[in-house]
C-alpha cells in the first residue's frame, strides 16, 4: 500500500527487504514489526487491537500497529484484498472477528497526514495524490486508534458515479476492489465484528422450537416475523441474553459487550 502510493507520487518504487536480508544501512521505512523494530522496543503484542504508531527515529520511519498474521498481498487488479480476507458481510450469519491490519491503518493515515493523499470516494476518481519529487518527514511520534471500536456503513453496494437513482440511466454498482480498497483505508476493514440490526431471525427460532407457533406472527411471507407480543418469545429471548453474557451459547447474532434485539426485516 505505501509503494504503491510512493511510486505514484514520485514514480520510484522502494525495495522492499525482510528479517531474512543482509542488514543495509541509511533511510529506512518499518512496516509491522520485525527484529529492527524490536531493537527500537516496539513490539505487536504491546499494542492494543485497532492501535498503531507512526514514529520517526533518525533516518528510520515505523509504521506499525497491531495485527494478525496476514502476510497476503493486496490485490489492486482484483478484488482489492488479499487471499483468505474479505470485508463482505452476509446478513445470514453470525458476526465474526475481523482480523486486525493496524499497520495498514498506519500507512494509510501517514499518506492522508504527511503525502497529501485523499480518498474523497471509492475509485481513482475520488482519489488524490500530489505529484512530489521527493518525500520528507521529520520529528513525528503518533500513537493514535480509531475513534470508536464498532464502526461501519452499509450498504456497501455503492453505486456508479454518474449511474445513480434519479439519473435517467440504468443502475450500476461500483466495482468490488474499488469498494473494498476504499472502506479499507476508511479504517472500516479490521473492525470488530458486531451486529445492531436482525438478530432475531425467524428461521432460527423455527428450527429451534419446531412447531410452536405462540412465538411466530402471522404473514403472507416465509420466513415470518416473530410474535413481538408472546410473553413465551419475551422468556426465551431473556434467557438466551442470560446465557450469552454467562459465555454458554449465542442462539442470537451478538457480539462484544452487548446484546441485541432487533426484528428481521420482512413484509
Amino acid at each position: 500500500e505505501l509503494n504503491h502510493y510512493i511510486e505514484k507520487m514520485t514514480g520510484l518504487r522502494l525495495p522492499v527487504i525482510t528479517d531474512a536480508s543482509r542488514p543495509i544501512k541509511g533511510y529506512k521505512i518499518l512496516i509491522g514489526e520485525s527484529k529492527l523494530t524490536r531493537a527500537l522496543g516496539l513490539k505487536n503484542s504491546d499494542f492494543q487491537p485497532q492501535q498503531y504508531l507512526i514514529r520517526t527515529y533518525g533516518n528510520i520511519l515505523v509504521l506499525m500497529g497491531y495485527d494478525e498474521p496476514e502476510y497476503g498481498l493486496i490485490d489492486y487488479k482484483g478484488n482489492g484484498l488479499w487471499p483468505g480476507f474479505t470485508s463482505y458481510y452476509d446478513w445470514s450469519l453470525k458476526p465474526e472477528i475481523s482480523r486486525k491490519i493496524g499497520s495498514v491503518y498506519a500507512v494509510d493515515t501517514f499518506l492522508q497526514r504527511f503525502c497529501g493523499v485523499r480518498w474523497y470516494m471509492p475509485g481513482e476518481l475520488g482519489e488524490v495524490v500530489p505529484k512530489k519529487d521527493s518525500l520528507t518527514v521529520k520529528d513525528i511520534d503518533l500513537k493514535l486508534k480509531p475513534w470508536t471500536t464498532f464502526r461501519k456503513i452499509g450498504p456497501t453496494g455503492f453505486l456508479n458515479y454518474f449511474n445513480f437513482v434519479g439519473s435517467g440511466k440504468k443502475l450500476v454498482r461500483m466495482d468490488a476492489r474499488d469498494i473494498n480498497l476504499w472502506l479499507m483505508r476508511m479504517k472500516l476493514v479490521g473492525i470488530e465484528a458486531y451486529n445492531a440490526n436482525h438478530s432475531l431471525v425467524p428461521v432460527w427460532f423455527e428450527k429451534r422450537f419446531p412447531g410452536n407457533k405462540k412465538i411466530l406472527a402471522r404473514g403472507y411471507e416465509h420466513p415470518t416475523q416473530l410474535n413481538l407480543m408472546s410473553p413465551e418469545l419475551l422468556k426465551i429471548v431473556v434467557k438466551d441474553a442470560d446465557d450469552y453474557f454467562a459465555g454458554k451459547t449465542n442462539y442470537e447474532r451478538s457480539y462484544g459487550d452487548y446484546f441485541c434485539v432487533v426484528p428481521h426485516d420482512n413484509s
